[in-house]
């Protein structure tokens, strides 16, 4: 009996034993899946939260990081002024403005080493007084290893002291310290020329600041003026859509312009970029030029609009959303163009950025937003408007980069990304001194005219006079198409304008000459006859009629002006904008 017991007992506490296992992992089961429930809804929770808390982190860190990447350490004081200056963008999400061949880690290795190898015979060359053998080494060193300090800096050198070329100099110690900022050699000879290279800058703004005011004292109403107005808006149109790849010629997009009629050949979309350009420069003229107070995010996005409004109606006008790639380049991702965009905006209407110059603040504008590239087209042609807007508000006609300095163009600009944004700057400046020149060619015949001084034989001089021709003799005279012009019933197809008389030619000699505008900017052509050395006609002015006065006249006129805006032509054919 005790034994039964004993076994029922044993098989009563196996049976409760069962049953508490049971229990138990029932229950764990029933934990397992709460927690993995609630895993699940702090996943999903996570999920919709992190992308709200980067979004925040970039906006903290955005407004003080930098547009390109300067290294640690760096000497902010003989860095580029325009590159820190635009240092507004966040290299937080891995991206980098400093644009480098891709080549592989063997390729890099073996380069550097021929190039320092080839960097060592040339200093040896040097050394024994044969600079000109050195300089072919060393420019082979440097196309080897471009990013090299000690290939720049001695390269650098070479040009300073042997070719005479500060500016290139100057350039590549820069590049050396945006890539060694602890690079003595570099950090010495930066700190030499830089004052001298500021200089250089300096007299050739106000060399163009001297042209572009005495554009100013032609008066608004000159009928030369307008024509070359007129002529440089179809010249505008025509080069800042060929540097896109527009295939028109000149003739063509006159034609679309002035009738509005298509052209045999070529597709819509070639005609809607025309249309295009055409209504953002009327917008440009109509509304923002005269326009006091800021410049807002909008109004980049109205000039964008018509840009596009023809060839994108729905993507005109609006910051892109996909991610695009320009050669090299990499812009920002689109989660941080609303960001980089207000701060662009912001760094407009800044009080530093208004202290710059005109034409450093215009140009530093136009690389800015190429570089952010907001939009997925017509980021080029929009930044060249805005660079435009900012010049004739300042008093400047809208500057003209021909197609033919393509490669020109976006070379400098490719070299703003590494580091050094001041040969794009001269190069905007370039360009606005050649459009200035064309202007003040093309309306010469509007020069005061000087008292003619009588000596004791009875001759008159005009010594005033030839003082001012032959501060212009280096201004070769060009011939240029104005098909617009109808002048006594000729037709006005057959004329040519010199900027003095107007040329009835014959049929034959009707043919598209694009290229002449371009040879008056480039220098390039060069007159058969000598006109230049006659005397000229001088139109009389009244209040001008005493010549010791006249420099006191034109300093008063000159400040009168210094406010006036440049305006586009506007008669039937220049209709407002929309």
């Amino acid at each position: 009996m005790a034994q039964m017991l004993e076994r029922v007992c044993t098989i009563a506490r196996w049976n409760n034993a069962f049953k508490s296992n049971i229990a138990y992992r029932l229950q764990a089961q029933e934990m397992n899946k709460l927690t993995l429930l609630l895993v699940f809804i702090c996943g999903v929770v996570f999920a919709l939260i992190l992308p709200m808390l980067k979004e925040t982190l970039l906006a903290v860190k955005g407004r003080s990081s930098s547009l390109g990447v300067l290294p640690a350490g760096v000497d902010i004081d003989l860095m580029d002024d325009g590159y820190v200056a635009m240092n507004k963008l966040s290299p937080s999400d891995g991206e980098t403005s400093v644009t480098r061949k891709q080549t592989t880690e063997l390729e890099d290795k073996n380069a550097e080493t021929e190039a320092l190898n080839t960097l060592k015979a040339a200093v040896e060359l040097v050394d024994n007084g044969k600079a000109h053998r050195a300089g072919r080494l060393l420019h082979h060193a440097y196309n080897l290893a471009p990013l090299h300090p000690d290939v720049l800096v001695h390269y650098g050198e070479y040009h300073e002291h042997f070719k005479n070329d500060i500016v290139r100099a100057d350039h590549l110690y820069l590049r050396a310290l945006t890539i060694s900022p602890a690079n003595w050699r570099a950090l010495r000879n930066r700190r030499r020329t830089r004052p001298l290279v500021e200089e250089l800058d300096a007299d050739l703004l106000e060399r163009i600041d001297d042209k572009r005011n005495e554009l100013m004292l032609i008066p608004s109403s000159s009928a030369a003026l307008k024509r070359i107005k007129k002529e440089a808006y179809f010249h505008y149109i025509y080069h800042t859509a060929g540097i896109e790849g527009n295939t028109m010629t000149l003739a063509q997009t006159r034609m679309i312009l002035e009738t509005r009629l298509s052209v045999g050949g070529k597709s819509v979309m070639e005609h809607n970029e025309i249309l295009g350009l055409d209504l953002a420069l009327k917008f440009i003229n109509t509304t923002l030029v005269h326009r006091v107070g800021k410049i807002s995010l909008q109004d980049i996005l109205e000039i964008h609009r018509r840009v596009l409004g023809h060839i994108d109606p729905i993507g005109a006008g609006y910051l892109r959303t996909t991610q695009v790639y320009v050669s090299n380049h990499v812009p920002p991702s689109p989660t941080r163009l609303q960001i980089l965009m207000e701060d662009f905006v912001a760094w407009l209407n800044s009080e530093d950025a208004q202290k710059l110059h005109p034409i450093k603040y215009a140009s530093l504008a136009h690389y800015k937003l190429v570089f952010i590239h907001p939009f997925v087209d017509g980021n080029g042609r929009t930044a060249r408007l805005l660079m435009n807007f900012l010049l004739m508000q300042a008093g400047y006609p809208p500057v003209i980069i021909r197609k033919q300095d393509r490669m020109q163009y976006y070379e400098h600009l490719q070299t703003a990304n590494l580091g050094d944004t001041r040969p794009f700057v001269r190069f905007i400046a370039d360009c606005t001194e050649k459009t200035l020149d064309v202007y003040l060619w093309a309306t010469k015949d509007l020069v005061p005219e000087i008292e003619e001084h009588t000596h004791d034989d009875g001759k008159t001089s005009h010594s005033a006079g030839k003082e001012m021709r032959s501060e212009r003799k280096h201004e070769t005279p060009h011939i240029i198409r104005s098909e617009s012009i109808d002048i006594s019933g000729e037709s006005s197809d057959t004329l040519y304008s010199d900027g003095n008389v107007v040329i009835p030619v014959n049929e034959e000699e009707k043919e598209d000459d694009e290229d002449a505008f371009d040879s008056w900017t480039s220098g390039d052509y060069t007159s058969s006859g000598n006109w230049l050395d006659e005397e000229p006609t001088l139109p009389s002015r009244s209040f001008m009629e005493d010549y010791h006065n006249m420099e006191d006249v034109a300093e008063t006129i000159v400040r009168i002006k210094s406010k006036r805006k440049f305006e586009l032509p506007e008669d039937e054919t220049f209709e407002k904008g929309q």
